[in-house]
């Protein structure tokens, strides 16, 4: 044989050998170490006597004290600190178990424990501390170990995972700020772009109405205005951002005075409820804050983007009289010189004479009211005045332009409901496919020709 080969095997004996009594002392060691099963407290100290916990959590580092029964954060004592966040975590931890108990450990490293997973400090009133460390998952998977600092050569098993207890954000342990809510709110304002103001009693024709633009008193749509009131009681924080913005931070975020988009919500006279929002984040959400508050939260867009978006074009009225045939008291139309004038009557009848008490009455008793409509005294067929009705009661604009009318009036509406609210309208000729409805100085609503060209021509025939 070759005197290469031969120191060849010479060397695979010797690793052999090396490597089996490497792991003889190995066995021999942990052979040493004594194992039992059973419950085992980490500490005789109690709740009042922890008086820290710290811990870290990737580039997180996380110090809790207490002081004068309250939960304070160690870097920050400005931070609002949730006290039952923090009070459970100090309660949890302190109600940690051992499932087994190994004794006479000489190498934690075999247990992970050379170089903790995750390590918790519990102070106490003493002055002493107990680092808790989490080494490796039991080969059988049915727990942790872990170390106590003030237990040397003892090593315990856990169920539950250190980290995951431990696994909380800032966020988690911070107080978050309750936004105040309105509990009856008569008022919405969004920016500059929009304030509506609510009525009890309508100021229009509709009585159903009740939502109208704070300066002009222009009616809008209710049903809008409740959908963005809603999402304005709605708002909740998503996240907390930080609990100390600086200004700089603030002006970077659109979260400045000069900035922000402004939310307002009143209840009688008084502002209940003031939102500030801001620019957007990486994933799209709003920036927001209370007023004198230096804590920042994130609000997802998909719950204020339209609030926040919201203005006037998006909610006007677009029925130009909203009301039933049945709550009409009078109306009045005008083309040029020909007028028509309805006006709901009453007439009473007499029932037939009744029997009481097995004997003929001779009182009469009124039926319910009768309605007819009339046209210049005459009698109208009711079931044609409710057709014309309908057709006024449908007219709906098409858009909003800042104009004023130029011509003559094509059509006046003049009307009063049963409660004596009277209001009207005029309109204009203003291009091939729409008519125009002045509501204020400056402002139209166009409306679709063909339907005031058949609202005349019903009109027309009815004479």
């Amino acid at each position: 044989m070759k005197r290469w080969v031969k120191s060849v095997l010479l060397l695979g004996v010797l690793v052999v050998l090396f490597a089996s009594y490497f792991l003889v002392q190995q066995i021999g060691q942990r052979s040493q170490v004594q194992e039992a099963a059973g419950t085992y407290a980490f500490t005789q100290q109690t709740s009042d006597a922890l008086t820290g916990l710290a811990w870290g959590n990737g580039d997180e580092e996380y110090h809790f004290v207490r002081q004068e029964g309250a939960w304070v954060n160690a870097a920050d004592d400005a931070f609002p600190v949730n006290q039952d966040a923090v009070q459970e975590l100090a309660d949890d931890l302190l109600a940690m178990e051992g499932t087994r108990k190994l004794e006479n450990v000489e190498n934690p490293a075999d247990y992970g424990l050379d170089a903790p997973e995750f390590a918790v400090t519990a102070e106490w009133s003493d002055g002493t501390s107990t680092e808790y460390s989490m080494g490796d998952e039991t080969p059988f998977r049915d727990g942790y170990y872990l170390g106590l600092s003030d237990a040397e050569d003892v090593i315990y098993t856990v169920d539950a995972s250190l980290s995951d207890m431990f696994s909380v954000t800032t966020e988690d342990l911070a107080q978050l700020e309750e936004i105040p809510a309105a509990q009856n709110p008569t008022r919405l304002v969004v920016g500059s772009a929009l304030d509506i103001t609510y009525k009890e009693i309508s100021t229009t024709i509709n009585s159903d109405q009740h939502w109208y633009e704070t300066d002009t008193g222009d009616a809008v749509d209710d049903a809008k205005a409740q959908s963005l009131l809603d999402l304005a009681q709605s708002v909740s924080w998503s996240a907390l951002v930080t609990a100390k913005a600086t200004e700089e931070e603030m002006a970077q975020w659109q979260l400045d005075a000069a900035s922000i988009t402004e939310i307002l919500l009143f209840d009688g006279e008084n502002v209940a409820t003031e939102l500030w929002f801001g620019g957007t984040d990486d994933a799209g959400n709003r920036y927001a804050r209370l007023p004198d508050s230096n804590m920042v939260y994130a609000v997802a867009a998909e719950d204020v983007d339209d609030l926040l978006n919201a203005d006037m074009d998006a909610i006007w009225c677009k029925d130009l009289m909203a009301l039933d045939c049945e709550d009409l008291r009078q109306v009045t139309f005008a083309i040029g010189d020909l007028n028509w004038n309805f006006l709901r009557t009453e007439e009473k009848t007499v029932s037939e004479t009744t029997e009481q008490d097995g004997k003929e009455n001779g009182e009469a008793e009124e039926d319910a009211i009768a309605v007819l409509v009339t046209q210049n005294g005459q009698e109208t067929d009711a079931d044609a005045f409710a057709a014309l009705w309908e057709q006024v009661a449908a007219l709906s604009a098409t858009q909003r332009v800042d104009e004023t009318p130029e011509g003559d009036i094509l059509l006046s509406i003049q009307a009063e409901n049963e409660s004596g609210v009277a209001a009207g309208f005029e309109i204009y000729a203003y291009d091939a496919d729409s008519y125009a409805v002045p509501v204020s100085e400056d402002r139209l609503l166009l409306i679709p020709a063909d339907s005031v060209d058949k609202l005349i021509r019903t009109l027309k025939q009815m004479r």
